[in-house]
């Protein structure tokens, strides 16, 4: 059912016509928008609670942001701009738990580099 909503969201946004679910445009953008800044918002969290109690983790925490960040914008504008088509919205479904995976993995791998130095 959220795929279904989901791809109506994407649809919606593709075409401008929010489909046969009966929700509005504006509910489905929410949703959309939602799911795909749920990363971003994981990220900033992460920088800003640990800034204060481990000032050297920050760096290789900021860089990790940076990486996974450019990374889904780039999947995003080739989603949008460059191949908009119907996989679209499978693909926006599974970025975000991509991202945070890997936010999550690449943080973990320079924990364990920085507790060796």
């Amino acid at each position: 059912m959220f795929i279904y909503l989901f791809k109506e969201a994407y649809d919606s946004i593709q075409t401008g016509y929010a489909g046969e679910t009966g929700i509005s445009d504006i509910v489905l953008l929410i949703l959309f928008f939602g799911w795909v800044l749920i990363p971003y918002i994981l990220m900033s969290v992460m920088i800003a609670r640990y800034s204060k109690t481990n000032p050297e983790w920050v760096t290789g925490n900021t860089l990790t942001s940076l990486i996974v960040c450019l990374f889904g914008l780039y999947i995003l504008a080739d989603i949008f701009f460059i191949r908009p088509d119907a996989q679209g919205a499978v693909a926006l479904f599974f970025l975000p738990p991509i991202q945070v995976f890997v936010f999550l993995g690449i943080t973990a791998i320079f924990r364990a580099i920085q507790s060796r130095s």
